[in-house]
Protein backbone atom coordinates (compact mmCIF):
# COMPACT_ATOMS: atom_id res chain seq x y z
CA UNK A 1 0.00 0.00 0.00
CA UNK A 2 1.32 3.58 -0.74
CA UNK A 3 0.15 6.68 0.53
CA UNK A 4 0.90 10.18 -0.81
CA UNK A 5 0.96 13.13 1.71
CA UNK A 6 0.87 16.44 0.05
CA UNK A 7 0.41 19.99 1.91
CA UNK A 8 -1.88 22.20 0.65
CA UNK A 9 -1.28 24.49 -2.78
CA UNK A 10 -0.47 28.27 -1.62
CA UNK A 11 -3.37 30.03 -0.42
CA UNK A 12 -4.67 33.77 -0.12
CA UNK A 13 -4.22 35.28 2.99
CA UNK A 14 -7.28 36.00 5.24
CA UNK A 15 -8.89 36.41 8.55
CA UNK A 16 -10.46 33.55 8.44
CA UNK A 17 -8.03 30.35 7.94
CA UNK A 18 -10.17 27.84 7.61
CA UNK A 19 -11.69 30.04 4.22
CA UNK A 20 -8.30 30.92 2.75
CA UNK A 21 -8.86 29.84 -0.95
CA UNK A 22 -5.94 28.62 -3.20
CA UNK A 23 -4.07 32.18 -4.69
CA UNK A 24 -3.37 31.59 -8.56
CA UNK A 25 0.16 30.35 -7.54
CA UNK A 26 -1.10 27.32 -5.69
CA UNK A 27 -3.24 26.43 -8.81
CA UNK A 28 -0.66 26.79 -10.67
CA UNK A 29 1.30 24.56 -8.19
CA UNK A 30 -1.47 21.78 -8.06
CA UNK A 31 -2.08 21.43 -11.47
CA UNK A 32 1.86 21.04 -12.11
CA UNK A 33 2.02 18.46 -9.23
CA UNK A 34 -1.54 16.56 -10.55
CA UNK A 35 0.28 16.54 -14.43
CA UNK A 36 3.62 14.98 -12.50
CA UNK A 37 1.17 12.40 -11.16
CA UNK A 38 -0.26 11.79 -14.60
CA UNK A 39 2.74 11.37 -16.15
CA UNK A 40 3.83 9.10 -13.39
CA UNK A 41 1.43 6.93 -13.68
CA UNK A 42 0.29 7.20 -9.92
CA UNK A 43 -3.01 6.06 -8.95
CA UNK A 44 -4.84 6.21 -5.78
CA UNK A 45 -8.50 4.71 -4.64
CA UNK A 46 -8.82 7.53 -2.38
CA UNK A 47 -8.17 11.23 -1.53
CA UNK A 48 -8.79 12.39 1.83
CA UNK A 49 -8.20 16.40 3.21
CA UNK A 50 -8.87 18.45 5.90
CA UNK A 51 -11.94 20.23 6.24
CA UNK A 52 -9.80 24.02 5.50
CA UNK A 53 -10.43 25.07 1.94
CA UNK A 54 -6.86 25.23 0.59
CA UNK A 55 -6.83 21.68 1.03
CA UNK A 56 -10.12 20.73 -0.78
CA UNK A 57 -9.59 22.77 -3.61
CA UNK A 58 -5.82 21.40 -3.84
CA UNK A 59 -7.43 17.57 -3.65
CA UNK A 60 -9.81 18.53 -6.03
CA UNK A 61 -7.47 19.77 -8.71
CA UNK A 62 -5.12 16.29 -8.05
CA UNK A 63 -8.21 14.41 -8.72
CA UNK A 64 -9.58 16.24 -11.30
CA UNK A 65 -6.39 16.79 -13.65
CA UNK A 66 -3.98 14.06 -11.92
CA UNK A 67 -6.18 11.08 -12.83
CA UNK A 68 -6.82 10.02 -9.21
CA UNK A 69 -9.54 7.64 -8.47
CA UNK A 70 -12.85 8.40 -6.48
CA UNK A 71 -14.27 12.01 -5.53
CA UNK A 72 -11.86 13.87 -2.80
CA UNK A 73 -13.63 13.33 0.80
CA UNK A 74 -13.30 15.68 3.74
CA UNK A 75 -11.60 13.65 6.69
CA UNK A 76 -11.36 14.18 10.14
CA UNK A 77 -7.84 14.86 11.64
CA UNK A 78 -5.92 16.43 9.18
CA UNK A 79 -6.17 19.67 10.91
CA UNK A 80 -2.48 21.22 11.28
CA UNK A 81 -2.61 20.78 15.29
CA UNK A 82 -4.34 17.33 15.44
CA UNK A 83 -2.42 14.30 16.40
CA UNK A 84 -0.98 11.97 14.03
CA UNK A 85 -1.74 8.45 16.20
CA UNK A 86 -5.04 8.29 15.03
CA UNK A 87 -4.32 8.36 11.22
CA UNK A 88 -1.03 6.30 11.46
CA UNK A 89 -3.15 3.57 12.72
CA UNK A 90 -5.63 4.05 10.39
CA UNK A 91 -3.70 3.76 7.62
CA UNK A 92 -1.33 0.76 9.57
CA UNK A 93 -4.72 -1.56 8.35
CA UNK A 94 -5.39 0.48 5.09
CA UNK A 95 -5.33 -1.71 2.06
CA UNK A 96 -5.57 0.50 -0.98
CA UNK A 97 -3.50 3.33 -2.13
CA UNK A 98 -4.69 6.83 -0.83
CA UNK A 99 -3.50 11.16 -1.12
CA UNK A 100 -4.01 12.94 1.96
CA UNK A 101 -3.66 16.72 1.93
CA UNK A 102 -3.33 18.30 5.06
CA UNK A 103 -1.13 21.23 6.38
CA UNK A 104 1.97 21.64 8.54
CA UNK A 105 2.58 20.85 11.26
CA UNK A 106 0.56 17.85 11.26
CA UNK A 107 1.72 16.65 7.81
CA UNK A 108 5.49 16.70 8.64
CA UNK A 109 4.84 14.83 12.38
CA UNK A 110 2.79 12.24 10.56
CA UNK A 111 5.20 11.55 7.89
CA UNK A 112 8.10 11.54 11.25
CA UNK A 113 5.93 8.88 12.67
CA UNK A 114 5.74 6.25 9.93
CA UNK A 115 9.18 6.39 8.81
CA UNK A 116 10.84 7.02 12.31
CA UNK A 117 8.38 4.37 13.98
CA UNK A 118 7.35 7.25 16.37
CA UNK A 119 10.12 9.33 16.98
CA UNK A 120 7.77 12.16 15.83
CA UNK A 121 10.70 14.56 14.97
CA UNK A 122 9.60 16.50 11.28
CA UNK A 123 12.45 15.49 9.02
CA UNK A 124 10.21 16.49 6.07
CA UNK A 125 10.65 19.68 4.43
CA UNK A 126 6.96 20.31 3.02
CA UNK A 127 6.90 23.57 0.91
CA UNK A 128 3.35 23.93 -0.35
CA UNK A 129 2.14 21.41 -2.20
CA UNK A 130 4.99 19.23 -1.52
CA UNK A 131 4.18 15.66 -1.90
CA UNK A 132 6.37 12.37 -0.12
CA UNK A 133 4.98 9.08 -1.00
CA UNK A 134 5.40 6.11 1.28
CA UNK A 135 5.06 2.40 0.79
CA UNK A 136 3.87 -0.02 3.73
CA UNK A 137 5.78 -2.90 3.75
CA UNK A 138 4.57 -4.37 7.24
CA UNK A 139 1.74 -3.77 9.52
CA UNK A 140 3.60 -0.50 10.93
CA UNK A 141 6.79 -0.10 8.50
CA UNK A 142 6.88 2.27 5.72
CA UNK A 143 9.76 3.22 3.61
CA UNK A 144 10.23 6.32 1.33
CA UNK A 145 9.77 5.96 -2.27
CA UNK A 146 10.10 9.39 -2.99
CA UNK A 147 9.65 13.40 -2.80
CA UNK A 148 8.58 16.43 -5.06
CA UNK A 149 8.11 19.80 -4.55
CA UNK A 150 6.50 22.10 -7.47
CA UNK A 151 9.72 23.92 -7.75
CA UNK A 152 11.11 21.11 -9.38
CA UNK A 153 8.43 20.34 -11.87
CA UNK A 154 8.33 22.03 -15.25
Amino acid sequence: MKVYLVRHASAMPSNDDSRRPLSEQGRNEAERLADFLTKAGVTVQETWHSSKDRARETAEILVARGGLQGAPREHSGLRPEDPVAPIADELAVHDADLCIVGHLPFMGYLAAVLTSQGSGKPDFIFTTCAMLCLERYGPANWAVRWFISPDLLP
